[in-house]
């Protein structure tokens, strides 16, 4: 059996862009590593992927659950130990979900807080002129 690129994990859907679709490939990827390995996904990894997807929009639009887009393209994926192994398969993108659904939230409640940056002035004359 010929091994899939990457590009063949890709589901199209009218209602994306390619940031989002750039996005949802790479934990796919991600998660099937997870599944071949047998070890949890890298979390600063999945969670910087999950922000960029909140960012780019994909919680407001009328997709399906990222769990569900993520199991299809773990399914269409380049290892066929997704199709065998359905019960790991949910047990990896319902944990993504959860997190997907926690980052959600906080970024509701805190929007920006992540980084408690304070705006300073650009220079000192700036800072010093009333």
């Amino acid at each position: 059996m010929r091994p899939r690129r990457e590009s063949e994990w890709t589901m199209k859907n009218e209602n994306t862009n390619p940031e989002i679709e750039s996005h949802l490939t790479k934990l796919a990827a991600v998660c099937c590593q997870s599944l071949r390995g047998n070890d949890e996904p890298d979390s600063k990894v999945v969670d910087s992927l999950l922000k960029s997807l909140l960012m780019s929009g994909f919680a407001r639009m009328g997709r399906a659950p990222l769990q569900h887009e993520l199991e299809q393209r773990m399914k269409n994926g380049p290892d066929d130990k997704a199709l065998h192994h359905a019960e790991e398969v949910l047990g990896i993108t319902r944990s993504i979900q959860k997190r997907f659904d926690a980052i959600k939230l906080w970024e509701s409640k805190h929007p920006g807080d992540d980084k408690k940056n304070d705006t300073k002035a650009a220079n000192y004359s700036a800072a010093t002129d009333s």
